[in-house]
Protein backbone atom coordinates (compact mmCIF):
# COMPACT_ATOMS: atom_id res chain seq x y z
CA UNK A 1 0.00 0.00 0.00
CA UNK A 2 1.94 3.52 -1.04
CA UNK A 3 1.02 6.60 1.43
CA UNK A 4 1.83 10.37 0.55
CA UNK A 5 2.70 13.19 3.28
CA UNK A 6 0.98 16.11 2.33
CA UNK A 7 1.30 19.49 3.59
CA UNK A 8 -1.88 21.46 3.97
CA UNK A 9 -3.30 24.50 5.64
CA UNK A 10 -6.57 24.03 8.01
CA UNK A 11 -8.66 24.57 5.47
CA UNK A 12 -7.39 21.71 3.13
CA UNK A 13 -5.64 23.56 0.91
CA UNK A 14 -1.92 22.35 0.05
CA UNK A 15 1.02 24.11 0.12
CA UNK A 16 2.35 24.56 -3.06
CA UNK A 17 6.01 24.31 -1.48
CA UNK A 18 5.31 20.79 -0.84
CA UNK A 19 5.60 17.74 -3.04
CA UNK A 20 3.35 15.68 -2.05
CA UNK A 21 3.76 12.79 -4.99
CA UNK A 22 4.39 9.58 -3.13
CA UNK A 23 8.63 8.48 -2.59
CA UNK A 24 9.33 5.16 -0.96
CA UNK A 25 11.44 6.77 1.79
CA UNK A 26 7.53 8.75 3.07
CA UNK A 27 6.65 4.96 4.56
CA UNK A 28 9.67 5.56 6.82
CA UNK A 29 8.26 8.34 8.20
CA UNK A 30 5.56 6.78 10.49
CA UNK A 31 8.26 4.89 11.98
CA UNK A 32 10.49 7.58 12.13
CA UNK A 33 7.86 9.73 13.73
CA UNK A 34 6.50 7.42 15.83
CA UNK A 35 6.63 8.41 19.92
CA UNK A 36 7.90 12.14 18.71
CA UNK A 37 5.72 14.98 20.62
CA UNK A 38 2.95 16.62 17.62
CA UNK A 39 0.65 18.80 18.00
CA UNK A 40 -3.19 17.03 16.53
CA UNK A 41 -5.48 19.80 14.36
CA UNK A 42 -7.97 20.94 17.32
CA UNK A 43 -10.93 20.55 14.66
CA UNK A 44 -9.24 17.83 12.29
CA UNK A 45 -8.21 14.48 13.67
CA UNK A 46 -6.30 13.78 10.76
CA UNK A 47 -3.69 16.46 11.07
CA UNK A 48 -0.83 17.10 13.05
CA UNK A 49 2.07 18.69 13.10
CA UNK A 50 5.44 19.05 15.41
CA UNK A 51 5.24 20.11 18.87
CA UNK A 52 9.17 20.36 18.75
CA UNK A 53 10.45 20.80 15.80
CA UNK A 54 14.05 20.75 17.02
CA UNK A 55 13.53 16.72 18.86
CA UNK A 56 11.89 15.83 15.21
CA UNK A 57 15.39 17.47 13.60
CA UNK A 58 17.26 15.36 16.42
CA UNK A 59 15.15 12.19 15.53
CA UNK A 60 16.00 12.23 11.52
CA UNK A 61 17.81 9.23 10.67
CA UNK A 62 21.59 10.04 9.91
CA UNK A 63 21.42 8.09 6.58
CA UNK A 64 18.59 7.67 4.46
CA UNK A 65 17.50 8.14 0.79
CA UNK A 66 16.54 11.30 -0.29
CA UNK A 67 17.81 13.34 2.76
CA UNK A 68 16.68 16.53 1.62
CA UNK A 69 12.91 15.67 2.12
CA UNK A 70 12.56 15.62 5.73
CA UNK A 71 14.58 18.64 6.33
CA UNK A 72 12.43 20.06 3.82
CA UNK A 73 9.40 19.44 5.52
CA UNK A 74 10.43 20.52 9.25
CA UNK A 75 11.76 24.05 7.30
CA UNK A 76 8.40 24.15 5.80
CA UNK A 77 6.39 23.74 9.06
CA UNK A 78 8.56 25.90 11.15
CA UNK A 79 8.00 29.03 8.72
CA UNK A 80 4.38 27.94 8.45
CA UNK A 81 2.36 28.11 11.61
CA UNK A 82 -0.77 26.82 9.63
CA UNK A 83 0.79 24.28 7.91
CA UNK A 84 -0.57 20.57 9.24
CA UNK A 85 0.95 16.92 7.93
CA UNK A 86 -1.91 14.65 6.46
CA UNK A 87 -1.07 11.00 5.71
CA UNK A 88 -2.91 9.77 2.84
CA UNK A 89 -2.98 6.06 2.63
Amino acid sequence: MGMNICVVRSNLSELPEWDSMRYAVDRQFVDWTEGLSRIEHPTRDELFRPADIDQWRAALPPTRDFPERFETLLDLLERNPDAWIYISW
